[in-house]
């Protein structure tokens, strides 16, 4: 009996044990499948993505024929074909009337229609979405057929925390030099969006720059994981600031960048409820020939940020010609100028010009900055003469300067034509004669066969007791004529006449053969932009009697006068190459 008893639970035993032994396999099994089949989807997707992400496709729209044809640029030799409504439901449903719209506009008579548009398109079976560019290459009206280049957009890639991002803000100067250095290769690439944290209401278009800046510093603050040795940012104002894109180069690019920033900024705005009393605005330009000087580049995008606020429902504007003129002394700026002369919310910083063999000052040139506005100080003027605010400007500009005066100082203001009518107009409460008014040459010859009286308007400024100066930035095309040009006290030689004179032969040659063309008026020359002590000494040595430089004394936000040391520098240097 106890044998038996003990072979029945050894079989039970067993038993249990080959039902342990089946249900591990059967775990052990399943496991394995579900590992390999993980790996696999790890391994087929991304690069399904990637294929999806790399390839840009050529769509062909037969819209008489409700027929589309594409291709990818990786395999043209395979043209396929499906139907019109197939190619809208590419899109998610969100984006799908937006295109539909966008294509029915490309046959309007529209001005300015939009030859782009960004929407979301679903790249796999899975219904994944990403951001896709259609750019309109061919519009054929009477056929009624679209060429259209779309470039799929990846997701813009950030640091693993905001901390690692913020040591690539940095100062204006590096700014500068990161910008000099892409403007200087023989195939420009790279691009600057200019960032602008602005008041959407009138009841708040008077906040104080602290409480913009405040702002504008937490915006930043969002954004600065997508920073990188490639991607650099620098304020520019209270409310504004610039990322350098060193690698962009194309439209698509441009839009990954600006999109997936401008989506941050609003998202922070929204969460604390700020996104009905803030918005952003972008201005951005491509690096090209013409911008060498990056004080007039960030301008630009500066005015492409205010046009984009105005007129673009995105508050994106990309600089091209046909938004190059956009008017900036709309009444809408009416707010800001108002705050601006409230606020009184401009530095002005003065820089000596002095005479070389004396080392003595010959004029100080004002540098006058807003802050806290988007405009540069002309804008702030004609908008104010616009809006009739002279007499605030009069009073927080010429009168501020005027209290300045002890001796015989002498300041000189760059102005446009219309700010020197003006002037012309009215009696500004102010000693004139302490006043120089610098002009630029290309703006009054583009005027000079105008219906203004250039010639008349010049002799009215003198005979109130303000000095003219004309300025150079580089070998007009054409010059004024000489009953134009006797009216002016002095000239000015700068930028593109000045810069890098040392290295630069070309910029020698030009600076020589204007100073022969100009002597002739037997008025002073002022040669200005001489950066660097071998530009300087240069200038010297070339018999350059009148110039500023900063290696003799920086911009100060009072008169200052010459260091000794370096005034007997100047004047040994002057007697010795002379």
């Amino acid at each position: 009996m106890k044998n038996t008893t003990l072979k029945f639970f050894q079989a039970e035993l067993a038993h249990d044990e080959k039902l342990t032994i089946l249900a591990i396999a059967i775990v052990i099994i399943l496991f394995i499948f579900f590992f390999v089949l993980l790996i696999i989807t790890i391994c087929s997707n991304p690069n399904k993505n990637k294929k999806a992400r790399e390839s840009t496709r050529i769509y062909i729209l037969y819209l008489n024929e409700n027929k589309v044809r594409y291709f990818d640029k990786n395999k043209m030799n395979v043209l396929k074909e499906f139907g019109l409504q197939d190619f809208y439901q590419q899109f998610d449903k969100e984006s799908i009337e937006n295109v539909k719209q966008w294509v029915s506009n490309l046959f309007s008579n529209k001005k300015n229609q939009k030859l782009f548009i960004e929407a979301h398109i679903k790249i796999n079976r899975y219904n994944s979405k990403e951001f896709v560019l259609l750019e309109a290459t061919h519009i054929n009206l009477e056929e009624k057929i679209i060429h259209i280049e779309s470039n799929l957009l990846p997701r813009l890639t950030s640091t693993s925390n905001k901390h690692s991002g913020r040591r690539f803000i940095i100062s204006y100067e590096s700014f500068s030099i990161r910008f000099s250095a892409l403007q200087s290769l023989v195939k420009k690439h790279g691009i600057c969006c200019l960032f602008r944290i602005y008041p959407i209401n009138s009841s708040v278009s008077s906040c104080a720059n602290s409480t913009l800046n405040a702002l504008t510093l937490r915006c930043v603050n969002k954004i600065t994981p997508y920073l990188s040795k490639n991607r650099s940012l620098t304020f520019t104002g209270v409310n504004e600031f610039v990322i350098l894109d060193s690698l962009s180069s194309t439209r698509s690019q441009y839009l990954q960048i600006v999109n997936a920033l401008v989506r941050r900024i609003n998202m922070f705005l929204a969460t604390f409820s700020l996104n009905e009393e803030y918005g952003v605005a972008v201005g951005a330009k491509f690096i090209g020939n013409e911008d060498v000087d990056i004080k007039s580049y960030i301008s630009k995008c500066r005015e492409l940020s205010i046009y984009a606020e105005r007129n673009e429902e995105d508050g994106i504007a990309l600089y091209s010609p046909e938004i190059a003129n956009f008017d900036y002394n709309s009444l809408n700026y009416y707010n800001e100028i108002v705050s601006l002369i409230h606020n009184k919310s401009l530095r002005i910083y003065y820089t000596p010009a002095i005479i070389s063999n004396s080392a003595e000052v010959f004029e100080y040139f004002a540098d006058i900055r807003p802050y806290g506005t988007s405009l540069n100080f002309t804008q702030v003027v004609e908008s104010a003469i616009s809006n009739n605010l002279l007499a605030s400007i009069e009073q927080i500009v010429f009168q501020k300067i005027d209290m300045l005066f002890h001796y015989n100082e002498k300041v000189v203001l760059y102005i446009s034509l219309p700010i020197l009518q003006c002037i012309v107009e009215n009696d500004f409460q102010v000693r004139v004669s302490h006043f120089s008014l610098c002009l630029n040459q290309d703006e009054l010859y583009m005027l000079e066969n105008e219906t203004i009286n250039l010639e008349e308007l010049l002799s009215a400024a003198k005979k109130k007791g303000y000095s003219l100066a004309l300025s150079f930035t580089s070998v007009p095309e054409a010059a004024l004529e000489d009953s134009i040009l006797k009216h002016f006290d002095f000239f000015v030689f700068e930028g593109d006449l000045t810069k890098n004179l040392k290295m630069d032969s070309h910029i020698q040659a030009n600076l020589r053969m204007m100073m022969n063309s100009y002597q002739t008026y037997n008025v002073p020359i002022i040669i200005k932009d001489l950066l660097t002590q071998a530009d300087l000494e240069f200038a010297l040595a070339s018999g350059v009697e009148y110039l500023l430089s900063q290696a003799v004394s920086l911009p100060s936000s009072v008169f200052e006068k010459i260091d000794s040391l370096k005034s007997e520098k100047v004047m040994s240097l002057y007697e010795k190459l002379n």
